[in-house]
């Protein structure tokens, strides 16, 4: 509750500038909240005592000794009367209703255990990877945290960490979980100990997406050299993974387990080894350590050296010949000695828990021979050092369903753990196909178990901006390649199964040159084809394309197809009445002017009046009126409507009742009553 305590505790060294500024943001952003500051300083050698010794609204103890951080935290931690308790760097600035915001997480459910914000200066799920784009100094971060607080108003993430810059924890979470760990000394893995210690007393941990705090960052190492840091964090990391590596097991594996499986850990490359480094590295760092590391080599650059550069025995270096993704993973499937098989693309990684969470989730769960985790999606930006992700959001959570994998894959292969004896049954993945192949062997797995889905984030996955897949090779020459054809590549839906709209839209084809396109039109509109389609289902497919911006995809398919078949136009008028509805981008506009246009060509005598007030449509939202005018004046002349003005006209001048009505069911049947009231007034004229 707002009205209740929070202790603010501080731990500085050096930095009395930042240290000022990190104090006057928390008295100036922290009014709707009543809080006390308690300021720990470990034998700073700068102007930090001195500025400590000026605040009279803060309780401030000074070390003769720099502690460490953890030890800094358990001091102030002991000092504090608060309900609700926050550890903050010095190097933070907060921002306008923060805590008020983290309170409210933490009270939202009972088994929170601890709450962190959004930031530019942390990593995984808590990083805003916008923010350094987004302001130039503190007071556009302000406006910029003000944006994110509505934005994402009383929104949050589980993970299994909170970054130890600014981390909110309820009393009587504290009071179970306790303090510290001092053994890591200066700084570096407390945090991450203290977040799994949380886990393991049955609390979680939760990011608040609605509070963005500043932080800088690495100002409390500013003094170590380097080497001296890196040498710190190694050491820290290695006391970290000896602590939690086997406690871990002991306290999660179901009973009865004397040793831990193997996971076999395949990781397909070609010709990247500066993202094949952090993609290994992320191996190396799981806090669970019984696992081979099958690295397939599908390129021509020598891996050797980056092998010895690991110096873990653990990495197995194999070759598959150049010969594409589905026979490297194969290659690593028939080496692989696991118990478990798992999966990393060489431009993705995991998160230190990911096989742990897996190997548990599966051994807990025997009746289940696959799981899956959550991930992150992260847009990437390729650099010659590697890639640089632009922006993260949480890939998509789903719910275990056969039926719905069958026409759309939802898990990323990185995600996924399965038993080795499942490969035997369902077989290796089909080298035939360029694509998808890996929603191809989940399907085929799917066959002799449920899946169980684990729902926490485990891992982040790439999609890059400015460069092509290494499984897309040859988009330029065959376009139409990302639209698979599993289904039919893999004979499990013949022709005669007359499969559904989502099998088309989802599949993918290995036909190569001038077949692509052939067997494409034949699967999605059946217009050229033996496969009796209907054109409705091609709509619909073009509609669901048209959502994932192909449009140029879907242009040579529908084209191609009604100048086979013009009776096939008016369902093209209707696509692109389709794309104008609501408020269409202005890629749908152009879209669906095309598609009018290219109808009119093929059959200019249907619907034409339709087509011109589309078009008007089209041309007033790309601002040409006078074009848009003209559309509409022809739309008029040549509707129903106008033509019955037009002999109107003529009857009233000629006295035509008769013809006129004629005419009238001629043009637009559905006036029928109207040219029967016509018929029956000429009469009466006549008569008279």
């Amino acid at each position: 509750m707002a009205s209740m305590l929070t202790s603010i505790i501080i731990v500085t060294y050096n930095g009395a500038d930042t240290v000022r500024r990190c104090v006057e943001s928390v008295r100036q952003y922290t009014e709707d909240v009543p809080y006390e500051l308690i300021i720990v300083d470990n034998a700073s050698a700068d102007g930090t005592p001195a500025y400590l010794g000026t605040l009279t609204d803060a309780e401030v103890a000074l070390n003769d000794e720099n502690s460490g951080f953890a030890a800094g935290c358990n001091q102030g931690l002991r000092l504090a009367k608060g309900d609700y308790l926050v550890l903050l760097n010095p190097d933070t600035v907060v921002t306008e209703g923060w805590l008020g915001r983290l309170i409210a997480h933490a009270d939202r459910r009972a088994d929170v255990g601890a709450v962190g914000p959004l930031s530019n200066g942390t990593g995984e799920l808590q990083l805003d990877l916008l923010a350094e784009t987004q302001f130039e100094n503190l007071e556009q971060m302000q406006d910029y945290a003000r944006r994110v607080a509505k934005k994402n108003s009383g929104k949050a993430w589980d993970f299994h960490r909170v970054a130890g810059f600014c981390i909110l924890i309820k009393r009587e979470v504290f009071e179970s979980v306790g303090e510290l760990d001092e053994q890591f000394g200066i700084g570096f893995y407390e945090d991450d100990d203290y977040c799994k210690r949380i886990l393991k007393a049955g609390y979680r941990n939760v990011i608040a997406r609605d509070v963005f705090i500043y932080h800088e960052g690495g100002v409390s190492f500013a003094g170590l050299s380097p080497g001296a840091t890196s040498q710190m964090m190694l050491t820290n990391r290695s006391l970290y993974l000896a602590k939690w590596s086997d406690a871990d097991w002991l306290t999660t594996m179901p009973e009865g387990e004397l040793s831990s499986p193997v996971v076999s850990v395949i990781i397909a490359t070609r010709d990247r080894q500066h993202l094949l480094r952090v993609a290994v590295a992320s191996v190396l760092d799981q806090t669970f350590d019984n696992f081979e590391v099958l690295l397939v080599n599908d390129g021509e650059q020598d891996l050797s050296s980056l092998v010895a550069e690991f110096g873990d025995e653990r990495i197995r270096l194999l070759s598959s010949g150049s010969s594409g993704k589905s026979h490297a993973l194969n290659v690593g499937m028939e080496e692989a000695q696991g118990h478990f098989i798992a999966y990393l693309d060489d431009d993705d990684l995991y998160y230190p828990q990911h096989l742990q969470t897996l190997v548990t989730a599966l051994l807990n769960r025997p009746s289940y021979g696959l799981a899956y985790t959550d991930t992150v999606l992260g847009y990437c930006l390729a650099a010659d050092d590697g890639h640089h992700v632009t922006t993260s959001e949480v890939f998509e959570t789903w719910e275990y369903d056969r039926q719905e994998l069958r026409e759309r894959n939802h898990i990323p292969n990185l995600a996924v753990m399965h038993t080795r004896d499942l490969v035997e049954k369902a077989g290796p993945y089909d080298e035939e196909l360029p694509l998808y192949e890996d929603w191809d062997a989940l399907r085929r797995l799917s066959a002799f178990t449920d899946l169980l889905h684990v729902p926490v984030i485990t891992a982040e996955w790439h999609r890059h901006l400015n460069t092509r897949s290494r499984n897309e090779p040859n988009l330029r020459q065959a376009d139409l390649r990302e639209d698979a054809e599993i289904y039919i590549r893999a004979k499990q839906l013949p022709w005669a199964a007359k499969p559904t709209v989502c099998d088309l839209v989802a599949a993918g084809s290995s036909a190569e040159g001038s077949n692509l396109r052939e067997v494409a039109i034949k699967s999605y509109l059946g217009a050229l084809g033996e496969d009796p389609l209907a054109f409705e289902a091609a709509l619909g497919a073009a509609r669901v394309l048209a959502s994932l911006n192909q449009r140029h995809r879907i242009r040579g398919l529908l084209q191609a197809a009604i100048r086979s078949r013009p009776d096939l136009a008016e369902g093209y008028v209707a696509y692109a009445r389709e794309l104008l509805r609501k408020r269409p981008s202005k890629p749908d506009v152009h879209e669906a002017k095309s598609a009018l246009e290219f109808s009119l060509s093929v059959d200019p005598g249907r619907e034409v009046g339709v087509v011109y007030r589309l078009l008007a449509d089209c041309y007033r939202r790309l601002g040409q009126r006078q074009t848009a005018a003209a559309c509409r004046a022809y739309a008029q002349k040549v509707s129903p409507r106008g033509r019955i003005r037009r002999f109107l006209g003529i009857w009233r001048r000629e006295g035509l009742g008769a013809a006129f009505a004629k005419a009238v069911r001629a043009t637009a049947p559905e006036l029928s009553r109207l040219a029967s009231r016509l018929e029956s007034r000429s009469r009466r004229g006549r008569s008279s």
